[in-house]
């Protein structure tokens, strides 16, 4: 029940996410922050519904055990999507288009790509620009470098695109209850404490390897592809295990293959116009090279980043060898990306474990106390080693203890990686991305001091037991991280929109300067 209702989950955060990333792109607004808005929309109102509201009704109108049991989740979906449709309603409805002022200098105003263009006669006798200016594929046809993706439609996309979908089933079907039991036979059963058995991806090198193929129907990038995913299947073997531990910190793993995917059909256009060259042949084979022999002392070492990183410096190589220097600039960010997914090794996250707890522990006991002096909390608070403690008025002490999972390595990993997406796509200068980025450190140690500061309050006012694990609270507060921090990282982002003196909207403001004075 527990994985069905993840997968509404995921339908109604892709329907729901998809309609305002779409909307808010059409009205030139920040489609990203109106995907995340969607997101919160739905997921908050119902979480809050499921299990805290919905026992408060139960328990208030005597509703029986089974029919708690039966609605609890429903009501969950119908709230939040309920609160997720009025959120798109509003950006489809009443959200105005961003003035073309504010516009960034790839995106012109409405009216002005028909103004600025020549004459059809001066159009036919003008030279090609450049070497790498190439006439639109036709319109039935998306062109991506020498990948001509022939698709029209939600079929034909699908006619190009199965060996994905089918390598996406693979790794989502054999978490479902329902399918479980019909799995063991391909594969698909975890072995207890260790990787899957190798069916599932040695299956995925040959699919890697069709969808190459269709792409392009050039046969030497399909080879090198699947032979790249079989040489790698002990690793990604290990990265999913990592990925679903309990208590891993890189449960976000999952996503960034698929954010990878996401961000390279975005730079589609700009690919469509790159034709793939010889020009890094020898720098592709020295990366690729280098990175085999860091996968072979990685597997002689037993040491699971060096593995995890050669990944990521074999999959630069190849794209290098195959495609040279101006795609693999395009595609450089994209590929960077991917190393979010290889985990750390545990000896340096237990390393930096205590010395965050100790920060979250120090800070919430002071920022509590300044709320005693301010009479906003009825304790004063001291902190030892990784526990908040207070003095209850009949002499008793009560205490909240931070433990690891509340460090907040987990979501500082998670948001660096957030940040990193959040930099790529904003519209400002590099030195201001680079800020963004970095702005992820404080932002997650800010909202997990902001959990930790409000589980003290509330155990204060009515004791510890109310903020622990498992309680509403507690996982409340969990999730509600990232909630505070994406309007921290948002606001930020306004900030330097406003300040920064060399972005697009700065660039074509003051382009458009002279042309408006004559």
């Amino acid at each position: 029940m527990d994985k069905l209702a993840a997968l509404f989950d995921g339908v109604f955060l892709v329907v729901f996410g998809a309609w305002a990333y779409l909307v808010a792109k059409r009205r030139r607004r920040d489609e990203v922050g109106w995907l995340f808005i969607a997101a919160v929309a739905f997921w908050l109102p119902g979480y809050i519904m499921q299990d805290a509201l919905f026992p408060l009704l139960a328990g208030k109108l005597g509703w029986s055990e089974e029919f708690q049991a039966l609605w609890r989740k429903p009501s969950g979906f119908l709230v939040g999507g309920l609160c997720a449709l009025l959120a798109d309603l509003y950006l489809t409805l009443f959200l105005k288009a961003l003035p073309p002022s504010q516009l960034p200098a790839d995106e012109p105003a409405a009216g002005e790509g028909a103004a600025a263009a020549p004459p059809a006669e001066e159009a036919e006798a003008a030279p090609p620009a450049s070497a790498e200016a190439v006439a639109p594929a036709p319109a039935t046809a998306a062109t991506v470098g020498t990948l001509r993706v022939r698709a029209e439609g939600p079929l034909g996309y699908l006619a190009l695109y199965w060996p994905t979908a089918i390598i996406v089933l693979m790794y989502f079907l054999p978490t479902l209850d329902v399918v479980k039991p019909h799995m063991p036979a391909l594969g698909f059963k975890r072995v207890q404490f260790g990787p899957y058995p190798p069916y599932r991806e040695i299956a995925m090198a040959l699919l890697v390897g069709i969808q190459v193929w269709l792409w392009g129907r050039r046969l030497m990038p399909s080879l090198l592809c699947a032979l790249f995913c079989a040489a790698f299947i002990p690793e990604m073997n290990w990265m999913e295990w990592q990925w679903s531990r309990g208590s891993s910190y890189y449960s976000h793993g999952y996503l960034v293959p698929f954010v990878a995917l996401v961000l390279v059909w975005m730079l589609r256009e700009r690919l469509a116009k790159l034709e793939p060259k010889g020009d890094m042949c020898g720098a592709g084979l020295v990366t690729l090279g280098l990175g085999l022999l860091i996968l072979l002392a990685g597997a002689r070492l037993r040491v699971g980043i060096l593995q995890g990183m050669s990944f990521l410096i074999v999959l630069c190589g190849l794209v290098f060898f195959l495609y040279g220097r101006a795609i693999s600039r395009a595609l450089l960010f994209p590929l960077l990306f991917t190393v979010s997914m290889v985990p750390a090794p545990m000896f340096a996250l237990d390393a930096l474990t205590f010395p965050l707890k100790e920060f979250a522990t120090d800070g919430t006991a002071r920022v509590v106390n300044a709320l005693h002096k301010a009479g906003l909390h009825p304790h004063r608070v001291t902190a030892e080693a990784s526990e908040v403690r207070w003095e209850l008025p009949d002499g008793t002490k009560d205490k909240l203890t931070v433990a690891e999972a509340c460090s907040g390595l987990k979501s500082l990993i998670a948001l660096l990686t957030f940040g990193a997406l959040l930099a790529y796509l904003a519209k400002l200068s590099r030195r201001n991305k680079l800020i963004l980025f970095l702005a992820g450190i404080p932002v997650a140690l800010l909202a997990n001091m902001w959990r930790i500061v409000t589980l003290v309050l509330v155990a204060g006012r009515w004791g510890s037991k109310v903020a622990q694990p498992d309680r509403f609270v507690h996982d409340a507060t969990g999730l509600g991280i990232f909630v505070v921090a994406f309007i921290l990282f948002f606001t930020f982002e306004r900030v330097l929109q406003r300040f920064d003196t060399s972005g697009p909207a700065t660039e074509r403001q003051e382009a458009a300067a002279p042309a408006a004075a004559t």
